[in-house]
């Protein structure tokens, strides 16, 4: 990837003329990006010449990205700020998106702060979603515009139709500092998605079709008839990776699928950050150092999603989604809590993560069915239908400025995982689940850095 940047700042002349909180800001940029990928598979993949799988091809694929920005910040008073700033991004390979965002801030008295921010962003497609090379096999299909109910060629190739994702933003918060080291940040974000890119299947596809058919024309209920079929693939307005017999268009020659614009998702949160340092005066101990505690916190307020049209929204927050390609495991509330510790040349952390409890929606065998697998962790059926929440701690101590033959080393010794916690077994073949916890158990390191 190859990227060029120019960006223009500075103040807005307005003559004589200055707000009471103090020159205008501006800034004015543009950036030029290309990026591209080689794929070269092995010459055995080439050829198709396998067992099992699917012939895979060379591909190269190059775009170029043509962005520009501009960026206000207004000082209305001493203590209150209004920003502005837009920003369009063009694509070589057809997409495009303008994306705005309002912002104000507003300290009403030393130790309050509150703010708020409205606007808009977007997610491009991958080159690969785009453009990857066509693997095609054979695939059951139930046409829902026909009678059709047999095999037929299924290709899975990228989508060069995909749009961006897009996002409506909304946000608000305040800092309060009410002593002196102390500060506390609250926020509040909502995140509405529109166009998501997923995956989609040959059936998912023709379902989709019929959607849009039986909006388009206001029936509902039944097929359309071979006159009405017709009529619908002449129009243009049939999905195009969906190929018909040119003499009889209820007989489905092939469906190309890959990903689509198709889901909504909403996601609502409070983020809550609270910071203070202090030392041991107060004991008379101050000379053993400044230590600073500090708790991040996220709770899920809301996450819902729908993933096509045809589907109604729903919410898998709190759930693990074992079964759901469109989220990951959601704990309503994820939070960390360090407490650090600075002397001279020596430091020192301790970091407590912590993870709520999601319900288990995975696989349900029984106890027996493990028991034609020895070398398993047994699993107790009892927390089977729950992952309970899950704290681990990290250590970690640091020496800066140590003179070494002219050179500057610091040194840095620590675990993860300190007490050794372990992933709670769930029922599936996995065993854990490896996207929320390691299972590697405590870890020991230790780091030289060097500065010549």
């Amino acid at each position: 990837m190859s990227t060029f940047d120019l960006v223009l700042n500075g103040e807005v002349p307005l003559g004589n003329f200055e707000l009471p909180g103090g020159p205008v800001g501006m800034a004015i940029g543009m950036q030029k990006r290309w990026n591209g990928f080689d794929h070269i598979p092995a010459a055995l993949y080439q050829s198709g010449d396998l067992y099992n799988g699917q012939q895979d091809l060379p591909a190269n694929e190059t775009r170029s990205v043509d962005a520009w920005f501009i960026e206000v910040a207004i000082p209305v008073l001493d203590n209150l700020e209004i920003t502005a700033a837009s920003r369009d991004t063009r694509y070589s390979t057809g997409q495009s998106s303008k994306d705005p965002k309002f912002g104000i801030t507003y300290s009403p008295m030393d130790w309050l702060t509150v703010r708020a921010t409205k606007g808009t962003a977007f997610i491009a497609p991958g080159l690969n979603a785009l453009n990857a090379p066509e693997r095609c096999n054979l695939s059951n299909i139930d046409d829902p515009m026909s009678s059709f109910f047999a095999y037929a060629r299924r290709c899975q190739a990228g989508n060069p139709w995909l749009q961006p994702e897009t996002a409506d933003t909304l946000s608000w918060g305040f800092t309060i500092e009410p002593i002196d080291n102390l500060r506390i940040d609250l926020d509040w974000s909502q995140t509405e998605f529109t166009q998501r890119i997923v995956s989609i299947d040959p059936q998912q596809l023709l379902d989709l079709d019929y959607f849009n058919w039986s909006n388009a024309t206001g029936i509902t209920g039944r097929e359309p008839t071979v006159a009405e079929l017709t009529n619908w693939v002449a129009s243009g307005r049939q999905d195009p990776r969906i190929v018909r017999a040119s003499g009889d268009p209820t007989q489905i020659m092939r469906v190309t699928v890959g990903q689509s614009n198709a889901a909504a998702n909403n996601v609502e949160a409070y983020d809550l950050k609270v910071r203070y340092q202090f030392d041991l005066g107060l004991v008379g101990l101050e000379d053993i150092g400044t230590f600073t505690a500090q708790l991040n916190a996220t709770k899920i307020d809301l996450w819902e999603y729908q993933k096509f049209a045809t589907d109604p929204m729903s919410s898998p927050l709190g759930n693990r989604n074992r079964f759901l390609g469109e989220a990951p495991p959601l704990p309503e509330v994820k939070a960390n809590f360090r407490i650090g510790w600075v002397n001279g040349n020596h430091s020192a952390s301790m970091v407590a993560r912590y993870t709520d409890e999601l319900s288990y929606d995975g696989y349900n065998w029984s106890s027996g069915f493990f028991s034609y697998f020895p070398y398993f962790t047994p699993l107790n059926p009892n927390e089977r239908d729950k992952l309970r929440a899950y704290t681990v701690a990290d250590l970690a101590y640091n020496y800066r400025g140590l003179d070494f033959m002219g050179t500057n080393v610091d040194l840095t010794f620590g675990a993860r995982n300190l007490f050794d916690r372990q992933p709670q077994r769930v029922n599936d073949f996995a065993g854990m689940e490896s996207i929320l916890y390691d299972p590697r158990g405590r870890l020991l390191y230790g780091r030289v850095s060097i500065e010549f």
